[in-house]
């Protein structure tokens, strides 16, 4: 008996613990194998989308304890940002690439050729 009580209220301790939540009020878009897809409202709970709704009147249904009004903001979940240093990679690509150049003799020949296929430069960088 005591285990079953035990057990009882571990169960529900765990379904107190995990409660949905709801956004709403938004402009979604996602893929699924190839396909755009667009919903107005998105359920998730514990860091998983549960559920996308197609329209408002479907996420009225929903069961979700915390609900979150996306006040019509777009919405891109699963959208990874690679976070890249636009202008840094410009520097670096109108610079005299040295990485890996095992001599001093091989740096000067790099630096030459760069300065020969790119006249007029009054500055020359380099970076390695």
């Amino acid at each position: 008996m005591n285990k079953l009580i035990a057990t009882v209220v571990l169960w529900s301790f765990t379904l107190t613990t995990s409660a949905a939540t709801l956004v709403h009020n938004i402009r979604g878009y996602t893929m699924s194998a190839g396909e755009r897809i667009t919903f107005a409202a998105l359920e998730f709970d514990q860091g998983k989308v549960e559920r996308l709704y197609t329209s408002a009147g479907d996420a009225s249904a929903s069961t979700a304890e915390t609900r979150i009004d996306g006040e019509g903001a777009t919405l891109l979940p699963g959208l990874i940002d690679a976070h890249g240093h636009i202008s840094s990679h410009g520097r670096a690509l109108s610079a005299v690439d040295l990485v890996q150049v095992p001599s001093e003799a091989e740096a000067a020949a790099k630096v030459a050729a760069f300065i020969h296929e790119r006249p007029g430069r009054t500055w020359i960088t380099g970076r390695g």
